[in-house]
């Protein structure tokens, strides 16, 4: 209810008076330095504690003061108060029924901020209190409240709580200034509209909280845009009622640490591959018959030169093999990957004729292929890629032949 310039937010901490004054809920303070430009403030008996050094008279109370006693019993020795006065010690819930609120409707509780409340008058109903306001809030004067959650002014002492426990304060974390909500413990400028959500001062219900550097990783019980796992940086956060779940986050925290600084078990290194036999390329020099034409497929030099008992004459009939070889990866992939094995693939001209081969065959220039695909007939394989395959294609009883011709045929043998 104060304009900013009545009031100053100060974080917890000690501050040296010259002289303290009961003021009913509030003590007046005298500081001895300047605080927001003045000394002179009120300060809410409820955050506060008053300690001297000697001698106690120059301090507290001051000469001809009594403080009075004032307790959530309600007793009270000063007869100059006569309004009877409920202070809330902090945010709390209105509710109309003596019941956790999380389990009534909207219409049945209302947030109210820490403050003083007049009310005609008050009863005892174990764990809460229920009021009569002088002035309503939402259209209503009868209010519960919890008890842990405000002091008693001026009241008379109500009955004893039953002997039913009172419910056990659930942990909350307190936001204690304007901050943000991260999706990742960063700075916020770092990420996206969408993975950050801004928080005004106030108190969220957690169920698990977990250090993290600067941060802390927040399990909240009710979901905040549409989520309930946030980071807060830790300055902006105060946790009550939480020592338990912080120290198992601490734990959960600590054990993460010493895994992530365990050495690596490195991965069993494979055997070296048997290479084969060593044979030589015109334009690539020395290769295993097992080494593969292209790294990471599926054919080897040795299937492209018969164990290597073929080697191409010059350097452009190897380009052809390898560009050849590119393309059958293409239609390993075209037949479901399924494994296909090389029947005829680089023929020297000696052996072409000895073969009976076609006097112009694709074979002799290293783009022709025979070959068998697992699983499938020469005439299946055919269906499959004469849609797709832009060159030779020539189907027989007992293989497929594929070249890259560079133009469309097809034929059966």
């Amino acid at each position: 209810m104060l304009p900013p310039s009545d009031k100053f937010n100060i974080k917890k901490g000690e501050l040296w008076t010259s002289e303290v004054v009961d003021s009913g809920s509030h003590y007046r303070v005298n500081l001895l330095n300047d605080l927001g430009g003045r000394k002179q403030w009120f300060v809410f008996k409820g955050h506060a504690e008053v300690s001297y050094q000697d001698p106690p008279e120059s301090l507290y109370p001051s000469t001809g003061e009594d403080l009075g006693t004032r307790g959530l019993d309600g007793n009270n020795n000063d007869d100059s108060e006569t309004d009877l006065t409920i202070v809330v010690i902090k945010d709390t819930v209105f509710k109309a029924k003596p019941v956790d609120s999380s389990i009534l409707s909207d219409g049945e509780k209302i947030s109210v901020a820490d403050g003083e409340y007049k009310i005609k008058q008050v009863e005892d109903a174990d764990s809460h209190v229920k009021v009569q306001l002088l002035d309503p809030i939402d259209d209503r004067i009868e209010w519960y409240v919890f008890k842990g959650h405000l002091d008693l002014v001026n009241i008379p002492t109500y009955a004893p709580p039953s002997e039913e426990p009172e419910p056990v304060a659930k942990p909350e974390v307190e936001v204690i200034r304007n901050t943000v909500f991260k999706t990742k413990p960063v700075q916020s400028s770092a990420l996206s509209e969408s993975e950050k959500v801004g928080v005004a001062p106030g108190s969220f219900l957690i169920s698990a909280v977990k250090p993290d550097g600067a941060h802390y990783l927040l399990t909240l019980v009710d979901s905040l845009e549409d989520r309930t796992q946030w980071y807060a940086f830790g300055e902006h956060v105060e946790f009550e009622n939480a020592d338990e779940i912080l120290e198992q986050g601490k734990a959960a925290a600590t054990k993460e640490a010493e895994k992530e600084a365990e050495p690596v078990k490195p991965e069993p290194v494979s055997p070296p591959r048997n290479r084969g036999r060593m044979i030589n390329i015109p334009g690539y020099g020395q290769v295993g018959a097992n080494d593969l034409i292209i790294p990471g497929g599926h054919f080897t030099w040795g299937e492209a030169t018969k164990g290597g008992s073929r080697i191409p004459v010059n350097s452009s009939i190897s380009r052809n093999i390898v560009k050849m070889a590119k393309r059958m990866e293409e239609v390993r992939a075209k037949v479901g990957n399924r494994s296909i094995s090389v029947t005829s693939w680089y023929r020297p001209p000696a052996v072409n004729r000895a073969v009976g081969g076609a006097s112009r065959s694709t074979h002799l220039s290293g783009h022709g292929v025979d070959f068998n695909v697992s699983g499938l007939s020469p005439r299946s394989v055919q269906r499959i890629l004469d849609p797709w395959w832009s060159g030779g294609l020539g189907y027989g009883r007992t293989f497929t032949h594929l070249d890259n011709r560079g133009y469309r045929a097809r034929w059966n043998y």
